[in-house]
């Protein structure tokens, strides 16, 4: 079976599982037996030398793979090959429920759920369930009243990207705010 569309994604290595069951037993015997690698910042323990290195330069701040375009950074390859999509406008994965198309297989993942009403993240304020650590990082700011989204033209902050993305529109001449390059 194809692991894009399995609803339980171990964060480890980015395998699929149809079950819970499944997904814990295997965090159980690949991640959790043997984690030789320690973070001697925070005491994390990886199970791989490379993903300890990942880890690491959360410290450290390193990003060595840039994007030509536009110059943002990231810690992993992969990342970046996954941003270039952004400047080709490229979107390789689909959903088979509902042809809605991504650039990137976390996303389609998080989709797919919406389809399978599995929920991974709860809120621990209200209890709500959410598909995607997104979504539920999303919903808690409206508990903590955070408002990250800052309106360059006006200074006005929104704790939604969708929302200072409709009041540039549709406040601001109509054109998206510079500002929003970063989060598409």
């Amino acid at each position: 079976m194809d692991s894009t569309f399995l609803p339980f994604v171990c964060h480890e290595c980015d395998e699929g599982f149809p079950h819970q069951q499944a997904y814990t037993t295997h965090t159980e015997e690949e991640h959790i037996k043997e984690k030789a690698h320690l973070c001697e910042v925070c005491d994390k323990r990886y199970s791989n030398k490379w993903l300890l290195l990942y880890h690491v330069r959360t410290h450290t701040g390193e990003k060595p793979f840039s994007c030509d375009e536009c110059g943002k950074t990231f810690i992993r390859r992969g990342e970046l090959t996954s941003h270039m999509r952004v400047h080709t406008g490229e979107k390789r994965l689909a959903c088979d429920l509902c042809e809605k198309q991504y650039n990137d297989i976390s996303k389609l993942r998080d989709h797919r759920r919406t389809h399978t009403r599995v929920t991974l993240f709860k809120c621990d304020t209200c209890g709500r369930s959410f598909v995607s650590s997104e979504g539920l990082n999303a919903h808690q700011r409206m508990h903590t009243g955070e408002r990250p989204y800052l309106c360059i033209e006006c200074g006005k902050n929104f704790a939604y990207l969708g929302a200072l993305n409709t009041h540039t529109l549709r406040v601001h001449s109509g054109k998206m705010s510079p500002s929003l390059e970063d989060y598409y």
